[in-house]
């Protein structure tokens, strides 16, 4: 398969890596962890409610736990496929005879490599609380252990929401920034050797690139408002992905337009090889 299949294949085949973030999980995630506050709150009002708080928290944190996971798995999905996105490319200029060092290093990025690791990491943190707080709550149920465990296990795991909101959604918002960055400044550099062979010139600029990523301005309002803004800190981390997302589907579909011109082709055919489904640029001359 030549290097212009190669980016049409990682352009039609996308659904199976990029997905703009679902709405039903980050409701999830709002209304949840709330929600065990109002029982810890029920639990100071009312005496003998400690049962209820802690395992309706312990819930919480697990539902916020695989949500958090959910988004670390999605941008690392869309990172691998913009390896592939970038190194399709920059052998489609290679074969074309142009000089790809610089195109090859954006594409080989180790932050990519980073971001593999910290998908192992939220996965076997996630599968580590589950469990945990699985048997916590099975523990608390069957034994007699006191209001002030209950109380204490459900102000900490209150607080470990806040922790993981906060970290995961300060990790996820560095690592889209970096990355669109990177993937703009990749397009940059192959329309200006590649735009006279494709007769296309611009390169992807998003609203992410042009948005700051700075961290002072959210750590100020989890401070003011005692960590309770780190459910709206992740929902515009969220749309920070999404928005990278749309506007790379938008911009891709213009190049691939393009280099199948300068292909002169004229329309897409499906193949089947090894029972993975590909495509290939059909020529005129065919």
């Amino acid at each position: 398969m030549n290097a212009a299949d190669r980016f049409l294949n990682c352009v039609i085949k996308r659904s199976d890596s990029d997905s703009l973030f679902r709405v039903g999980a980050i409701l999830m995630l709002i209304v949840l962890a709330p929600l065990a506050v109002v029982f810890i709150m029920f639990r100071i009002l009312i005496p003998g409610s400690g049962l209820m708080d802690t395992g309706v928290t312990l819930v919480a944190w697990t539902a916020v736990l695989y949500v958090l996971y959910l988004e670390v798995k999605g941008l690392n999905s869309h990172c691998a496929r913009d390896s592939e996105w970038m190194s399709s490319l920059a052998a489609y200029a290679r074969s074309c005879g142009r000089g790809t060092d610089e195109m090859d290093s954006l594409a080989e990025s180790a932050s990519m490599a980073g971001i593999g690791r910290m998908m192992q990491a939220t996965k076997y943190t996630f599968i580590a609380f589950a469990v945990a707080n699985t048997s916590m709550a099975a523990f608390t149920s069957s034994y007699d252990v006191g209001s002030l465990t209950h109380t204490v296990l459900s102000w900490a795991a209150t607080a470990m929401i806040v922790a993981e909101l906060v970290l995961t959604s300060a990790y996820i918002l560095k690592a889209v920034s970096k990355h669109d960055s990177e993937q703009c400044e990749f397009t940059s550099m192959f329309v200006e050797d590649m735009g006279d062979v494709i007769g296309f010139k611009s390169p992807m600029v998003t609203d992410v690139t042009k948005a700051k990523s700075d961290l002072p301005p959210h750590i100020l309002l989890l401070v003011v408002t005692l960590g309770i803004y780190s459910l709206f800190f992740n929902l515009f981390v969220v749309h920070r992905m999404n928005l990278h997302v749309s506007c790379q589907w938008a911009y891709e579909e213009g190049l691939l337009e393009a280099i199948a011109k300068a292909e002169a082709a004229t329309d897409v055919r499906r193949i089947e090889r090894s029972r993975k489904r590909s495509a290939v640029l059909k020529d005129m001359m065919s």
